[in-house]
């Protein structure tokens, strides 16, 4: 008897919730929700790879970040492996992975320019490594409730785009990343 569809495509959405660490830009902790999407493809009934996107607003802790809350965006290629027989409802899994993650940010200095104040948009991208676990509850065999941990860690560059509306030279910088994921959202199996 079927009681979990995981072999061949699904297709699905998520509300999510993030915890942000970046050493060298921003040395709190930064949390935010968001949404998402997640397309997979199962080999078989326990291989599976997928492809996945969060959007986040995480609020800033610095002083002179003018654009707060901010956006996050992160984009996820994943293998997975799911424990368990077709025939049970519920089904614990493992993934691994790469990620890129990239965020923009615009700052105000009043204490720069002697005539004028300074007015910054900065963007950062990082590609980095994901692992995670999570449980998915087959409603039926074909829909799937999902509830998932994923950890990313790695590094970003940091890039100027503008200075007071003007472009700027690219400059690039290592800054550390952890981001701690927790994800909540529906699949159907086709």
């Amino acid at each position: 008897m079927l009681a979990s569809r995981t072999k061949g495509f699904s297709a699905g959405a998520h509300v999510a919730y993030i915890s942000h660490e970046n050493d060298a830009f921003h040395h709190a902790a930064e949390y935010g929700f968001g949404y998402g999407v997640i397309a997979q493809y199962g080999f078989n009934h326990k291989i599976a790879v997928a492809i996945a996107y969060q959007h986040y607003t995480l609020d800033s802790k610095e002083i002179n970040s003018i654009v707060n809350p901010y956006q996050l965006f992160e984009y996820d290629i994943m293998g997975k492996y799911i424990f368990g027989s077709s025939t049970l409802k519920l089904r614990p899994y493992v993934q691994a992975g790469f990620n890129f993650t990239n965020t923009e940010e615009g700052f105000y200095y009043p204490q720069l320019g002697q005539f004028q104040d300074v007015y910054t948009t900065e963007e950062y991208y990082g590609i980095l490594f994901l692992a995670g676990a999570g449980l998915s509850y087959y409603i039926t065999p074909d829909f799937s409730i999902d509830l998932n941990f994923i950890m990313h860690v790695g590094q970003y560059n940091k890039v100027y785009l503008t200075t007071n509306y003007t472009a700027t030279e690219k400059i690039d910088v290592e800054s550390d990343i952890f981001n701690l994921n927790g994800l909540l959202g529906a699949q159907y199996h086709f």
